[in-house]
């Protein structure tokens, strides 16, 4: 039986960085951290890498170390939060169900809803920011904008918006891209509004919960339905991964996640469970989720940690090994990795990088699932400027991870075999 909620919608004090070659996994949950409730709904990630979350309980702030709760005891949180973004300032803006948006900056909220602004409902689900920290929500069935200063509330009578609930959005460039309840994909680019339906296009469905942008041309969409959609505006092409033609286990897409740094495909299907797919490969994750879990969102952090909202906790991945991390503005480092020369290759490139002291020092590189691929650097090497060339000769063309660690520090960086 699907459950629909319909209105839902590390810094760590040390002097290092670690890349975990251990557990891919880590789990977090009511039995072993500071989380309220196993029931989260959505989770963001700030410029300092302190992660947000929102739950039943409230607002949940997580710095790698400590957990903080902000519910009606502490704050004006009186119900559960759903989405949440932050923008560029580390401004934390969220929906609460039933009182409308809040904002959390300095230690002070601030809550706009209908009797105080110009927001036309109380209950948000969508919720995204632009570059210029423009707000866009999903408020009831009205598409609105709050630019800080004045509000602008898009409907049927202003507008080619179909009064509709919007289940998501996502913004690439000034185009904002949102699921529409029951008029399937829309798109807005502040001049024209264009919905893909059954009817005009390739989309299958008129329900859409969740989309990801690969980039300004490759959208993926996920439907109630339908599966997984992918949308290539140029050449106008749909591809579709359902139950049929793919491992994915049922065609209710909760969540969807293209990552653009290593390339890999998430899925959060209705049933429980993740799917992960890169160049036509699946694997599908049972375990550790529980059986009946479900990914209500995925996000990415900088060191390519996946960080998991479900209705069984907080769940990260990463297919490399975890990483954890300190912030990254008071981090000293022993070395400086550079990007490889030329990328993309084919089929030599060379990596540079230095070393402030003497140390042990390993140069890996790894395909994209983590699996080594050549050990290029196991010795001691003294402080100062290193070259090593890489040759991918015999491999297939693709993405590269490359891996230095000296003592206990370590950074990677990506690279594109290109036959």
């Amino acid at each position: 039986m699907k459950i629909i909620y319909f209105f839902s919608h590390f810094i760590f004090f040390l002097s290092n960085i670690t890349f975990a070659q251990g557990p891919q996994w880590i789990v977090y949950n009511t039995s072993n951290s500071g989380i309220p409730s196993n029931t989260l709904y959505s989770v963001e990630i700030d410029s300092n890498n302190i992660k947000w979350i929102t739950s039943t309980e409230g607002l949940i702030k997580f710095d790698g170390s400590n957990w903080v709760l902000y519910n009606n005891i502490n704050s004006p949180i009186n119900n559960r939060c759903l989405d949440i973004v932050a923008d560029k300032k580390n401004g934390i803006w969220f929906s609460v169900q039933s009182q409308g948006l809040f904002n959390f900056e300095n230690g002070n909220f601030r809550i706009y809803n209908s009797t105080n602004s110009g927001l036309p409902f109380n209950n948000i689900l969508g919720l995204a920011i632009e570059k210029d920290s423009i707000k866009w929500m999903g408020a009831g069935s009205r598409m609105t904008r709050f630019d800080n200063n004045s509000w602008t509330v898009f409907d049927t009578t202003n507008s080619g918006y179909k009064n509709d609930a919007v289940l998501c959005i996502e913004i690439t460039d000034s185009t904002k891209w949102f699921g529409s309840g029951f008029n399937g994909v829309g798109k807005y680019d502040n001049h024209n509004w264009t919905y893909y339906t059954p009817k005009n296009s390739g989309m299958q469905d008129y329900r859409i919960w969740s989309i990801s942008i690969e980039n300004p041309n490759v959208i993926w969409i996920g439907t109630e339905f339908k599966g997984v959609h992918k949308y290539e505006i140029i050449p106008n092409q749909w591809i579709y991964y359902n139950t049929e033609n793919s491992p994915i286990i049922d065609n209710y897409i909760v969540s969807i996640l293209k990552n653009s740094f290593d390339g890999n495909l998430y899925i959060g299907p209705g049933v429980y469970g993740v799917v992960k797919m890169i160049n036509g490969n699946w694997t599908h994750f049972g375990s550790p989720l529980p059986a009946g879990s479900y990914v209500k969102k995925f996000k990415r952090d900088k060191q390519n940690n996946i960080w998991m909202t479900t209705n069984n906790g907080l769940f990260v991945y990463n297919p490399m090994g975890v990483v954890k991390i300190e912030d990254e503005n008071t981090l000293i480092r022993d070395f400086q990795l550079n990007q490889n020369y030329p990328n993309p290759f084919n089929p030599l490139t060379r990596i540079n990088y230095e070393l402030q002291i003497a140390n042990y020092v390993t140069l890996s590189v790894y395909d994209i699932n983590g699996r080594l691929v050549k050990e290029l650097v196991n010795q001691k090497q003294s402080a100062g400027n290193y070259s090593i060339d890489f040759d991918g000769s015999g491999l297939p063309s693709g993405t590269y991870i490359y891996r230095l660690q000296a003592g206990d520090f370590s950074e990677t960086k990506k690279m594109v075999l290109l036959k």
